[in-house]
């Protein structure tokens, strides 16, 4: 855990704080009630604890929520003082028998018919083959699964619907198919899988309701990286809001009111330009590797839709080799090195301070904010002066895929890394650049690949 503590600039402090505008993060607003979320995880043949470890740090992202993990159904307590506003069921439990009692079931199906909300996830449609009532809150039964290393495109429908919207029409990932018996015409479709190579198509995703109560399945979703996919998890959060009947997104869900831009599609380099003897695609990633090429400075794969102001940015990087890499945003084309960029950076580094620090690639100005520091530049001087420090600052493996956020809006910049505040900084250099590019950076010197998935951007923050 980090924690907070004050350096001893304090008087400092309180002299910046009456000289500068005051801050406020954005995801500091003021909540609406949060919702009560139940998972209730737990069975055989899938890591159900690491993926619901990865949901459960993405859904803050996306709604206001307390969330409690089940790994049994003692939660479903008739005299329970409040009852969760949805359940996300994650399991696999091949019989009820010593699993769930008899109250337990009563209450499960008594309290959706009364409102609550279900999302199911995966394995959970298997679970209880003998329980024909549980049955009734899908509209369907499970016949039989494809194998597990398949790899499947996901197919959304072309309507619109609260679940899906914002995502992009297709998704793929390795995971297993379900087959269902036909679902009843009170089941509503949202998307279609099939295995690549095959052209047979299944319902993957639908909804249906149960008395008063909403209910989502959804069958893709067999390993943790599958919800370390950026339009998966959005998916499973749409759902979770769509269940629960209520408005309890978070401001960054208000910011979505112009939903995220993916600028990324997964399969090639569309909208993005950079030297194409370093940039390709592999396994659904942008790769980036000077293996074969060696460079003595840094070339950037740069965005081509245009510049960016005030947005924020979200993406998934990993590196290979003793390298490091970033981010710029808000940057200029380099004017005599080729596929070279200077401007803001939000850094990937092996150490730890460096790591999701500002590094003002090109400009001299260099280390700007390390991480764990909440910084302001004087407007005069365009010195930066740490305000305060948070400890310890904690190692992060590069070499593993990190989530990775920028928040900007005018001369307030936060950088996140695994939803946790890096660096804090009010910028008021005199060329501080507001508006420009984005750019993924190939760094030069040593060996090294960098991987870059997940990238989406919302240009419409509200104020």
């Amino acid at each position: 855990m980090i924690r907070h503590t004050r350096t001893p600039v304090f008087i400092l402090t309180l002299i910046l704080n009456s000289i500068i505008p005051s801050w406020s993060s954005p995801t500091q607003s003021k909540y609406r009630e949060p919702l009560n979320i139940a998972f209730w995880i737990g069975g055989h043949s899938h890591d159900f604890e690491s993926s619901t470890n990865i949901i459960k740090e993405a859904l803050p992202n996306y709604l206001n929520a307390r969330i409690s993990t089940h790994k049994n159904a003692s939660f479903l307590n008739p005299n329970i003082a409040e009852r969760p506003d949805v359940i996300v069921m994650y399991h696999c439990f091949t019989f009820s028998k010593g699993k769930l009692s008899a109250i337990q079931k009563d209450c499960l199906l008594k309290w959706v018919k009364e409102g609550t909300g279900v999302v199911a996830l995966h394995s959970s449609y298997y679970s209880f083959t003998k329980w024909n009532e549980i049955r009734q809150l899908y509209g369907a039964k499970f016949i039989k699964h494809g194998k597990v290393t398949a790899t499947l495109d996901i197919l959304l429908e072309d309507f619109p619907h609260p679940i899906i919207k914002g995502i992009p029409k297709m998704i793929d990932m390795k995971s297993e198919l379900y087959q269902s018996t036909k679902l009843p015409k009170d089941c509503k479709v949202l998307a279609t899988y099939s295995e690549r190579g095959k052209n047979t198509s299944h319902p993957a995703i639908w909804t249906r309701n149960y008395g008063v109560g909403k209910v989502v399945t959804i069958l893709p979703g067999h390993y943790p990286e599958n919800y370390q996919i950026d339009a998966f998890q959005q998916l499973i959060a749409n759902s979770i809001l769509w269940v629960a009947k209520k408005n309890h997104s978070s401001p960054r869900v208000e910011d979505k009111a112009y939903p995220f831009t993916h600028l990324f599609n997964g399969k090639n380099l569309e909208g993005w330009k950079g030297d194409p003897e370093l940039w390709k695609i592999e396994e659904g990633a942008i790769v980036g590797s000077t293996y074969q090429k060696k460079l003595k400075s840094s070339s950037f794969l740069i965005w081509q839709a245009g510049e960016v102001g005030d947005f924020e940015l979200e993406y998934q990087c990993k590196v290979e080799g003793n390298n490091n890499s970033g981010v710029v945003y808000r940057g200029q084309l380099h004017p005599s090195i080729p596929w070279e960029m200077k401007g803001n950076q939000a850094d990937i580094h092996p150490k730890p301070e460096f790591c999701a620090m500002l590094w003002s690639q090109g400009t001299g100005r260099k280390i700007v904010a390390r991480r764990g520091t909440k910084v302001v530049v004087d407007a005069t001087t365009g010195k930066p002066q740490v305000v305060e420090k948070w400890e310890p600052v904690m190692p992060v493996d590069i070499a593993k895929w990190n989530t990775y956020r920028v928040v900007a809006r005018g001369n307030h910049i936060q950088h996140f890394v695994n939803g946790e505040l890096a660096i804090d900084l009010i910028d008021q250099h005199p060329n501080t650049q507001l508006t420009g590019l984005i750019g993924l950076q190939l760094h030069g010197g040593k060996p090294m690949k960098v991987y870059f998935k997940s990238i989406r951007l919302n240009k419409n923050l509200s104020p």
